[in-house]
């Protein structure tokens, strides 16, 4: 009704895309212009009142409306201090859950191994040809256009989701981590491998491209590397997406195998075993009513003291490690930075 009313002075923003997706609206970091947020006020400031678009969206929006998903259970979480009302609810999450369109929950685990073995197992259960496909890494430049050397490029891409290899089959489930049309195609997207075609055959057919969001705009060395590869006969998956009824062809480098945010995710919390993790699990659903939690034990729900030291130092406006604005744009990798 709201929205009826007001027109474009309503915005619904979300903490990530994938849950934005779900709610019809968009990030927050992408209504308000300010990229990952990192800088100070000042300079974020700075950009918004820069553009002319972005000044005229914060005067006119009359109704902002920030949709948290079961946010006060995922902040008690967040500190290790559950209440009794939350932990009946995580207990109540633990009930089988089908869907009907063929796409699968996401399934989380605490340690990459488990990971790989769930992928593997998944994957050997097709029998379909394997495509394999490396990555190409090409260090960049920092938020002061300084160059990154090799061995931090190398120390930044461990704190990545993205995979230095990977391997698809016709029938592999696999998740976007890079946005490919605002709105609808974003980071956490589920879909299907459906086939296998090259740059050309796909433009002859009328096959979508993908283009992964703001990077016409921006070239870089890993770009032109992609671009060259797609001149040659290589074969890119074709990804069915729920809601799409065409398949959309892909650039490996943009997904993974399916193993992280998304709008289902099962979650078994039996081996967790590191201060953090079962926030950091249980946060990649974006509503109770997708979420399927096995084995929640509240005594395994601890929180970092040194996550905790940061965020009141934050609060506070007390100095943090140097290091923290280079390498940290979330929470996971937040604790990967503390726990090296």
């Amino acid at each position: 009704m709201l929205k009826k009313a007001q027109g474009h002075r309503f915005a619904i923003t979300a903490s990530t895309g994938i849950a934005s997706v779900n709610i019809g609206g968009t990030t927050l970091h992408s209504w308000a212009g300010i990229g990952l947020g990192k800088e100070g006020a000042e300079k974020l400031a700075g950009m918004v009142l820069g553009k002319r678009d972005l000044r005229e969206r914060w005067r006119d929006t009359k109704t902002l409306i920030i949709d948290e998903i079961f946010v006060d259970m995922l902040n008690s979480m967040r500190f290790g201090q559950l209440t009794p009302d939350a932990i009946d609810k995580f207990r109540n999450l633990s009930r089988p859950l089908v869907y009907d369109d063929g796409i699968e929950p996401t399934e989380l685990f605490p340690t990459r191994a488990e990971v790989d073995h769930a992928n593997m197992t998944r994957l050997n259960r097709i029998n379909e040809r394997a495509h394999n496909y490396m990555s190409q890494d090409y260090p960049g430049t920092d938020s002061n256009d300084q160059r990154i050397g090799r061995e931090k490029m190398e120390k930044l891409l461990g704190h990545l989701i993205a995979q230095k290899e990977i391997t698809l089959k016709v029938g592999a489930q696999v998740m976007l981590i890079k946005n490919l049309v605002q709105g609808s195609l974003v980071n956490g997207s589920v879909g299907k491998v459906v086939a296998f075609v090259n740059h050309h055959d796909a433009e002859s057919r009328g096959v979508q491209i993908a283009q992964i969001e703001g990077e016409e705009a921006k070239p870089s060395a890993a770009a032109a590397a992609a671009a060259a590869a797609r001149k040659q006969d290589i074969v890119w998956p074709l990804v069915e997406f729920p809601g799409y009824e065409r398949g959309i062809l892909c650039d490996p480098k943009e997904f993974t195998v399916d193993n992280g945010q998304a709008v289902r995710v099962k979650v078994n919390l039996r081996r967790i075993f590191e201060k953090g993790q079962a926030y950091v699990a249980l946060s990649r659903a974006t509503s109770m009513e997708t979420l399927e939690v096995l084995y929640f034990d509240p005594a395994k729900v601890v929180a970092h003291p040194r996550v905790i030291q940061w965020h009141r130092e934050l609060t506070e406006g007390r100095h943090y490690d140097d290091d923290f604005d280079e390498e940290m744009d979330n929470e996971e990798a937040l604790q990967s930075y503390y726990a090296d």
